[in-house]
C-alpha cells in the first residue's frame, strides 16, 4: 500500500494519481504503524515517504482494478474515480470480491455494476455501503463475515 504509484504499473494499468490504498480505507500494519478506515498510512502525505524502502505489505498489495489485465473493470472503476477499492480475497470456500468504500458514498451506478458483475461471473461479493458490509453468496459465505468494520 504505497504511493508514488504513478510509476507503478501492473500489466496494462497504472495507479496514476490514485492513492486510495494509502489513504486509510484499508487495514494494515506498515512498519509497526496501524492503518485502518479513518487512519491513513503513517508514511503517507502527498507521496509515500518510504516508497523506496516500503515493506512487503505495500509491495505485494495491488487492487483488483490495477491487476485487471483483461480490463473487465472499466477505467472509471479506478478507486479515486469510482470511490471504491476492489480487492479479490481468499476465504475457506474460494475467492470473493471485496468492494470497500473510500471517501465517497457508493453510488447507485457503481453498486449496480458490481452486482451485475457478481451475477454474470458467479462471483461472491462483500460490499460496503455506508460503512456496513453486505455479503452476497451462499449462506456459509454470508455467515463467515461480520456486518461492519467501523
Amino acid at each position: 500500500m504505497a504511493t508514488n504509484r504513478a510509476t507503478t504499473s501492473v500489466m496494462n494499468r497504472k495507479c496514476g494519481d490514485c492513492t486510495a490504498c494509502c489513504e486509510g480505507w484499508q487495514s494494515a500494519n506498515i512498519d509497526g504503524h496501524e492503518m485502518f478506515p479513518g487512519r491513513p498510512c503513517h508514511f503517507f502525505g502527498t507521496t509515500c515517504t518510504i516508497y523506496e524502502f516500503r515493506p512487503q505489505t505495500c509491495k505485494s498489495y495491488f487492487c483488483s482494478w490495477l491487476l485487471d489485465d483483461k480490463k473487465v473493470f472499466p477505467e472509471w472503476f479506478r478507486p479515486d474515480l469510482s470511490g471504491v477499492i476492489l480487492t479479490h480475497r481468499e476465504w475457506e470456500g474460494g475467492t470473493y470480491l471485496e468492494v470497500r468504500e473510500t471517501d465517497k458514498e457508493i453510488t447507485p451506478s457503481v453498486l449496480s455494476w458490481i452486482y451485475e458483475y457478481g451475477a454474470r461471473n458467479n462471483t461472491y461479493l462483500r460490499v460496503q455501503v455506508k460503512g456496513t458490509w453486505h455479503s452476497h453468496g451462499d449462506q456459509r459465505f454470508a455467515e463467515s463475515f461480520p456486518n461492519t468494520d467501523r
